[in-house]
C-alpha cells in the first residue's frame, strides 16, 4: 500500500520503509527503534475460566514433620518371646583311627531348629574336616579324617537348637 506524503514528496510503501530500518539498524546509525514506555491501560473484564490446564510434576518431598502421639495400646495379643528351649546338644566321643575318617550326625530335639553347629577334636594336631555343615534345618554334620599316623583321634559334634516360637 502506497501513501502519498505530500505533494512533492514521493510516495513510500511500508516495505522499503523496513528495508531502509532494517539498513541504518545494521550500520550503527539507529540503535533502538524503541519509543518511551507508555502507560498501563484499564483492566478489562472478568470473563469464563478456560479449561483446566495438565497436571504438573510432583513437587520435592518436604521435611519430615514432628513425631505424633502414642496411641493407646491394643487389645490383640503380645509376641513371642522369641528364642524359647534353647539347647545345646553334643555328640559322645568317636573314635578315628589313624588314617581314617569318621562321619557324625547330630539332631536337634524333635520340634526344635538349628542354629547352629560344629565339632570338637581335642588333642588332634593333624586332623582336618572333610565336611562340617548342616545337611537340613535341625542337623549338624562333621567328617573328620585323621590324618596322624600312629594316634587315633576323638570326635565330638555339637548342635545348638531352638522351639520356634510363633
Amino acid at each position: 500500500m502506497k501513501k502519498k506524503l505530500g505533494l512533492a514528496e514521493p510516495s513510500v510503501d511500508s516495505k522499503t520503509v523496513a528495508m531502509t530500518l532494517k539498513k541504518m539498524v545494521a550500520t550503527g546509525q539507529i540503535t533502538d527503534l524503541r519509543g518511551p514506555q507508555g502507560e498501563n491501560g484499564r483492566d478489562g473484564k472478568a470473563g469464563v475460566a478456560g479449561p483446566a490446564g495438565k497436571r504438573g510434576p510432583a513437587g520435592k518431598r518436604g521435611p519430615a514433620g514432628p513425631p505424633g502421639e502414642a496411641g493407646q495400646a491394643g487389645a490383640g495379643q503380645t509376641g513371642g518371646s522369641g528364642v524359647v528351649g534353647w539347647e545345646r546338644l553334643e555328640s559322645g566321643n568317636f573314635s578315628v583311627a589313624a588314617g581314617q575318617k569318621e562321619t557324625v550326625l547330630m539332631s536337634c530335639s524333635p520340634g526344635k531348629i538349628m542354629l547352629g553347629g560344629g565339632y570338637k577334636a581335642p588333642g588332634c594336631k593333624d586332623c582336618s574336616a572333610e565336611t562340617n555343615y548342616p545337611p537340613n534345618i535341625n542337623s549338624w554334620e562333621t567328617t573328620l579324617v585323621n590324618n596322624q599316623a600312629a594316634e587315633s583321634a576323638n570326635l565330638k559334634v555339637y548342635v545348638i537348637c531352638v522351639k520356634p516360637a510363633l
